[in-house]
């Protein structure tokens, strides 16, 4: 989509035992029928799945701390302890072929389960088997009470191979120390997470996830607060070209993206905050919290880059250039999520055609049989006895069928030399788009023996004939014209 290759800083990497990639990176391992085994018994897996089966075995390590414990804990003490039972949900994976069924897989966590062992201070420390898709996943993990009253809830990232040990590290009530910052969108080639505001390249608004870890590299699973807030906050110099140059720094006066954030434990404080891009940062207080992004509408004029970070504690000063990768099995104190916002899509108001009004034509026709009627508009009498003729005039204005007027007018040298019609005539309304009228001479007289026309006689057809025009007018302001030729070679008057 894009021509020009960037390389993120590099993103956190964690595990117990093997390096978790960050859930949105491509690739994967190989595909499943279904949804991951749920498991609700309390025996470990130690064997692996069948082969080619797009599963692996994996564990979670459990700590439960028991009445004793460093002070930064023992605000959560009773809780924890009170911990029996956890899930497990399967929240998004880029392994193919696997269908989340949103149902979560509970083990018994309490003392007497045979998933774990007492510790010294009197807690206990649990291991608990799944079947998980073979690639990047991530589990959303909830601790409950005997009462089924739910404690703690927290989000983990697991890396999951074939033949290695995929494990993950979970504590209850720990002091934080790093921190995972990822989302459940899926990223393009540049492992850059694609948004946009039409969702014609990417959604609007994607979940983002933070993940508190301590100092030995284990999640954090608390029910009330951290033991210090995650400060998030965005950065744009998250990029950097292939060159060693830093790609300039997009500034702009708007919004881009704004990143919201319910807390799950206010504690007498606002139930949320928002930020964007050109404001200043919030902070993620606990697990619970629900983190947000979203393009501001109607997106950037221009493709932007722009990171997320999450940092234990303030933001420093000064940002690195690069986040560097911790120790294996630990999380360090800055992590981040890139992501690229298209451009907005041009959408100018359409201008809108405008519809032509139909133009209005009327035309003359004469009954059939009768010699003389042109395309030009011209008709003949053959002599000034010949017999009269049906005129049609067709008026086709475009909305036929046509209601309105037709007026129909002779010149004044001739008008009183025809019988047949009274000039004017006027046909109101053209239900059908037509008229007809009958025209005849006062020389034809239209009766045996001719009638006497009442009021004065009409003036002779001068010998040679005469040339009458007659002038059709509609109320849509169209008009048309016949010629009517009547010959007089015998000088031949009323009868």
């Amino acid at each position: 989509m894009h021509s020009r290759t960037f390389r993120t800083r590099q993103l956190l990497a964690f595990a117990t035992l093997t390096a978790i990639a960050a859930l949105a990176a491509c690739g994967g391992g190989g595909g499943s029928s279904g949804a991951p085994v749920a498991r609700t018994t309390s025996t470990p897996i130690t064997t692996a799945p069948p082969s080619g089966s797009g599963l692996a075995p994996a564990s979670f390590a459990i700590k439960i701390p028991g009445s004793g414990g460093s002070s930064v804990s023992r605000r959560t003490q009773a809780v924890n302890a009170a911990t029996t039972t956890v899930s497990f949900t399967l929240l998004k994976t880029n392994a193919a072929g696997v269908t989340l069924s949103g149902t979560p897989s509970s083990f018994d966590v309490s003392a007497s389960s045979p998933l774990c062992t007492a510790v010294t201070g009197g807690g206990r420390a649990c291991t608990i088997g799944i079947n998980a898709p073979i690639g990047d996943d991530i589990y959303s993990v909830q601790t409950f009470d005997v009462n089924g009253n739910k404690l703690g809830s927290s989000a983990v990232n697991l890396s999951v191979l074939q033949n290695v040990a995929n494990t993950a590290s979970i504590t209850l009530g720990g002091t934080i120390a790093g921190v995972v910052v990822t989302t459940v969108a899926a990223s393009n080639g540049d492992n850059r997470v694609v948004l946009d505001a039409s969702g014609q390249f990417g959604p609007a608004s994607v979940r983002v996830v933070v993940i508190g870890f301590d100092n030995l590299g284990n999640v954090i699973l608390t029910p009330d607060t951290f033991s210090s807030p995650i400060t998030i906050a965005f950065d744009s110099r998250l990029f950097q070209e292939e060159s060693t140059l830093r790609r300039p720094q997009q500034v702009s006066p708007a919004p881009t993206l704004q990143v919201s954030v319910t807390y799950a434990n206010p504690n007498g404080g606002p139930a949320s905050a928002t930020t964007t891009d050109v404001g200043a940062p919030i902070t993620v207080t606990s697990p619970n919290d629900v983190v947000t992004l979203t393009v501001v509408a109607p997106g950037p004029a221009a493709i932007k880059d722009m990171g997320l970070i999450g940092v234990v504690g303030s933001v420093p000063a000064t940002l690195p250039d690069f986040i560097a990768t911790p120790a294996p099995g630990l999380a360090g104190p800055i992590s981040g999520v890139a992501f690229l916002v298209e451009a907005a899509v041009a959408n100018p108001t359409p201008v809108p055609t405008p519809t032509p009004a139909p133009t209005p034509v009327i035309s003359f026709s004469a009954n059939n049989g009768i010699s003389g009627f042109t395309p030009s508009q011209n008709f003949q009498f053959p002599s000034a006895t010949s017999p009269g003729t049906i005129i049609t005039i067709t008026d086709t204005t475009g909305e036929l069928p046509t209601v309105g007027t037709v007026t129909v007018t002779a010149s004044a040298a001739c008008a009183g030399e025809f019988d047949s019609p009274a000039f004017p005539i006027t046909s109101a309304p053209l239900s059908t788009g037509q008229t007809t009228f009958f025209l005849e001479t006062y020389a034809h007289g239209g009766g045996t023996p001719a009638p006497v026309p009442s009021g004065p006689q009409p003036t002779p057809f001068p010998t040679g004939g005469v040339t009458c025009l007659l002038t059709a007018t509609d109320n849509h302001g169209a008009s048309a014209q016949l010629n009517v030729f009547v010959n007089n070679a015998t000088g031949l008057t009323v009868q």
